[in-house]
């Protein structure tokens, strides 16, 4: 804290607006927060199970060593050591503490999972995007965000205007004009003038 109250009395000495200072707060203590859950993800453990634990088919797989995941967190991203075991029949590895994090099979925590989510639900993704790094100071992809909204069962925001095209008379067959009897003016008087093959 000491080190922040620094930097602002610096900032403030050099004539910075609070809107700069603020910006500058909020990046300097979420950075640290980041750090500080990650000591913390530190010394819960692994997640080691043993030297065998089952998968998610039922079978017994081997423990192979540890793994390093980043995880993209509400502040930012954060490295964590997890067991890792490989199944021989399935073909694949994978890692209990990832069940235990709620991370398993994506590289976002709940925490941001939620927030991308209900961004995606109330905006166009890449609006929900922008709006993600201006707000929260978090940087992800609008394909991230899409498949955080359907995860969640809610229903993603679709931009009216994409993949539509403007309606022409030719697509709707009630909106052409049906031909009416067509008629001529000759010498002051009005004739009905027969159509194709036909006569008067």
């Amino acid at each position: 804290m000491a080190g922040l109250a620094g930097l602002a009395a610096a900032m403030v000495g050099q004539g910075a607006g609070l809107g700069v200072l603020e910006d500058a707060m909020r990046t300097a203590l979420t950075a640290a927060g980041a750090r500080l859950l990650e000591a913390v993800l530190a010394c819960d453990g692994d997640g080691y199970a043993g030297p065998r634990a089952r998968c998610g088919a039922g079978h017994q797989a081997v423990y192979a060593g540890r793994r390093a995941k980043t995880i993209t967190t509400v502040l930012g991203p954060v490295r964590v050591l997890r067991a890792w075991y490989h199944c021989a029949e399935c073909k694949r590895g994978f890692a209990p503490r990832d069940e235990q994090l709620g991370a398993a099979g994506t590289p976002l925590s709940p925490g941001l999972r939620e927030m991308t989510a209900r961004a995606g639900a109330e905006v166009p993704f890449g609006k929900a995007a922008a709006l993600m790094a201006d707000l929260a100071g978090i940087t992800i992809s609008a394909k991230t965000i899409e498949r955080s909204a359907e995860a969640s069962g809610r229903r993603p925001h679709r931009d009216p205007g994409r993949g539509r095209r403007a309606a022409r008379p030719r697509d709707n067959p009630h909106a052409a004009a049906r031909p009416g009897p067509r008629h001529a003016v000759c010498r002051g008087r009005r004739h009905r003038r027969a159509g194709p093959g036909k006569r008067d």
